[in-house]
């Protein structure tokens, strides 16, 4: 039996899950994962950070929270896994600043909670690396960014294949089926240049799909302990002085460590203009009016920008305001099948951004990875 090629481009948790899930099919598939960055992730990254008694934690700069008891097939995976989750630290008070001048105000959390949202110890990096671990390291290719994809006859292609991918390092790739484990508005940005090209229709819906935390940027700093809780806070905090609008506790699995993070409530454009030692500096002082001096000083402290990542962001992403960009509210893409061209069955959409049930999410890409499984699997079935 020839085995069915596919070619993943992107190795981030859609990509990673989809490999898994194909490879457990005894040997009907021959994968190959295709990352334009040096690292496996994309939006799931984790920052580690080594204390003074050796020990080690991550500590999320993207994606964080899975709610079990709304998504259960990531909540599955994790067990599946043997990862260990704990629940988002939010005993004490929410504070609320409207002036830099004035002390912040002081809530009972109870009606601003994040319900039963969990986190991983070591961070959503640990996810990541179990996934990671499963795969054959041979189908892996980090630094590899596709520029090209293009349909071919399969007479005159390597072992029948029906498509041909061009990296920028100049290597080419043969599959059967292409996913694109990717957002939607990345895959219709250009970036990747298609031949014939997908309808216009559906790279317009592409287009209009945002992305998640494509134009937010994530501050974390890390302390020797979670010392606000010692004053009755929770680390949850509201500001409309920023430059942090959101932030919220941290810490490590037993406390051990002490972590806040905050999500950026200025615009990337105004961002970018300022140097990452301003930016941390201005957290800094923030985090230090509403937590204490003790928040001046952190071990370490880390900012990623989402909206400089070429993997992740596009010019429109970067120009987006700052309100929450997740849920239902905003468009959902078309089907991840191009069905009415020639790309039909052959080129899939299974980043996150295309789950209809939580797109953008973490447990999106399980979601989009495994409506992309089952079109494979349909696909190979009327083959």
């Amino acid at each position: 039996m020839t085995k069915q090629s596919v070619l993943i481009v992107g190795g981030g948790l859609s990509g990673l899950y989809l490999a898994r899930q194909l490879q457990q099919q005894s040997n009907e598939y021959h994968i190959i994962i295709l990352e334009s960055r040096h690292r496996l992730g994309g939006r799931l990254e984790s920052a580690k950070v080594t204390f003074q008694d050796g020990n080690q934690d991550g500590f999320d700069l993207g994606g964080s929270w899975f709610w079990p008891s709304r998504q259960p097939k990531l909540t599955s995976l994790i067990a599946e896994l043997g990862l260990e989750s704990f629940a988002q630290y939010e005993q004490g008070d929410l504070l609320i600043e409207r002036s830099q001048t004035r002390q912040a105000q002081r809530l009972d959390p109870r009606d601003l909670g994040m319900a039963d949202a969990r986190r991983l110890r070591g961070g959503m990096r640990s996810l990541i690396d179990s996934l990671a671990e499963q795969l054959d390291p041979r189908t892996i290719h980090l630094g590899c960014h596709v520029t090209s994809i293009h349909l071919i006859d399969s007479v005159e292609s390597e072992k029948g294949a029906r498509i041909q991918a061009v990296c920028d390092n100049g290597n080419l790739f043969h599959a059967d089926t292409i996913i694109l484990a990717l957002p939607p508005r990345l895959a219709a940005s250009g970036a990747i240049f298609f031949e014939p090209s997908l309808p216009a229709e559906l790279l317009s819906r592409w287009s209009a799909t945002p992305t998640w935390m494509a134009h937010q940027a994530k501050y974390v700093a890390v302390y020797q302990t979670p010392f606000w809780r010692n004053q009755h806070l929770s680390g949850n905090a509201h500001s409309t002085e920023g430059p942090l609008g959101e932030i919220h506790d941290a810490s490590n699995f037993d406390a051990s460590a002490g972590a806040l993070f905050g999500f950026f409530s200025i615009p990337s454009q105004a961002r970018l203009a300022q140097s990452q030692d301003q930016l941390k500096a201005a957290c800094r002082a923030q985090l230090s009016r509403l937590f204490g001096h003790q928040a001046a000083t952190p071990q370490s402290d880390f900012l990623r920008d989402w909206a400089a990542e070429k993997a992740t962001a596009t010019e429109a992403d970067a120009h987006m305001g700052m309100a929450s960009h997740q849920g239902s509210s905003e468009p959902l893409p078309a089907t991840p099948d191009a069905s009415s061209s020639a790309w039909h069955n052959v080129v899939v959409g299974a980043g996150s951004e295309w789950s209809p049930a939580f797109p953008g999410y973490i447990a999106g890409a399980i979601d989009a990875a495994e409506r992309a499984f089952a079109i494979i699997c349909d696909s190979c079935a009327s083959a």
